[in-house]
């Protein structure tokens, strides 16, 4: 949205009048937006605009973006690959078969149809593994978790039983040890004729939740720093046709010094508007893109940045027991995810929910 309103593009959106986006200085309702639940073809043909690029920012969506029919497509156009490649990126045992083809670093990966698969995993791999959706939406909103670490055979046995009676398919992945800071990503752009117009590399500091979290505080490095992370990268997404914009993240195993890719987000992430401020704006590619224009290369952008997501950060230091002196450092010349000076509203309107909720918590102790 604030991309959007810098460039001074017209734009709506469809359906957040409840978050906090809403009070945005840029936010636009379309007249018409989309229910709950509805295909999103149903939802497009309603609306009152003549032609319009379309963004989404979710997995469940994006998929529905890659199919719409040629007439949708042509009133409604896109920066997106084909459905084939985004289904092969948003299943995990997909996912995983396309990195042993292309033969791209990743930890080791277990397709689990049934409990006898277990039984052929090596013993090794249990004392640091996980049980991890085939599809990470549905799942997510089911357990809050993106994840479930297990310890053992049996373990792993007892939870996948359990998983599989949910309804939900997963596999079984190695945890490559190390901490927040050995995750790295590389967010960028590739356009209609297969060049990647730009390649934005960021270091995680810290995150929240610790196990299957998302980050609090992170900082942007040079892609010389992640040389081989990028080659890899590219290899697998040039090989697979792949058009948009992308955000993969990678750790590095400290027992062999490699980066091992872990997934790849086909859509706007969480922290887009990050590398938007350092010099690589996805967005704007991505709607030039989707246009026909021609999408301008970047090569250079603003290393040493710092992003924090305030409460996030406190709760990841408080759930670490980290020292607070060393994070408000680094807080020191950072920005916040959601505050931006000549858009504070968001940002405002979330840290008052936020505090309401540590209230909350705090007076729901003192009662007990």
């Amino acid at each position: 949205m604030r991309s959007f309103g810098r460039a001074r593009i017209p734009f709506y959106n469809l359906n957040a009048q409840h978050d906090y986006v809403a009070s945005s200085r840029w936010y636009r309702p379309v007249p018409a937006g989309l229910d709950d639940g509805e295909p999103l073809a149903d939802g497009l043909r309603r609306l009152p605009l003549e032609r319009a690029v379309l963004f989404t920012t979710s997995d469940d969506r994006v998929r529905e973006v890659s199919m719409l029919d040629a007439t949708l497509a042509a009133r409604f156009p896109s920066s997106i690959s084909s459905p084939a490649t985004i289904d092969a990126l948003l299943d995990k045992l997909a996912f995983a078969r396309l990195l042993v083809a292309h033969d791209v670093p990743h930890p080791r990966t277990f397709e689990l149809i049934d409990e006898r698969d277990l039984a052929v995993v090596p013993d090794d791999v249990f004392p640091s593994c996980f049980l991890k959706p085939r599809h990470s939406l549905a799942f997510n909103r089911h357990y809050k978790t993106k994840g479930v670490r297990v310890t053992s055979r049996d373990e792993a046995r007892d939870r996948f039983r359990q998983i599989r009676a949910d309804g939900f398919d997963v596999i079984l992945q190695e945890y490559i040890p190390g901490d927040a800071s050995a995750h790295y990503f590389l967010d960028g752009f590739i356009d209609r004729n297969g060049n990647v117009c730009g390649m934005f590399a960021r270091r995680r500091i810290r995150m929240y939740p610790a196990l299957f979290g998302n980050s609090s505080s992170m900082i942007s490095v040079g892609v010389g720093e992640v040389t081989d992370a990028v080659r890899d990268v590219e290899r697998l997404l040039l090989g697979i046709g792949y058009r948009g914009i992308f955000s993969a993240e990678l750790k590095r195993d400290p027992r062999d010094g490699v980066f091992k890719l872990l997934e790849v987000n086909c859509r706007p992430w969480w922290f887009n508007g990050f590398a938007a401020d350092c010099g690589v704006d996805v967005t704007l590619m991505a709607y030039n893109d989707a246009l026909a224009l021609p999408v301008d290369r970047v090569t250079r952008y603003r290393e040493g940045a710092k992003l924090i997501s305030s409460f996030n950060d406190l709760r990841a230091c408080r759930q670490s027991r980290a020292r607070l002196l060393p994070a408000f450092r680094f807080w020191l010349g950072a920005r916040d995810a959601m505050f931006s000076g000549d858009d504070p509203l968001p940002f405002f309107r979330y840290a008052t929910e936020q505090v309401m909720r540590i209230a909350k918590g705090l007076v729901r102790r003192v009662v007990r």
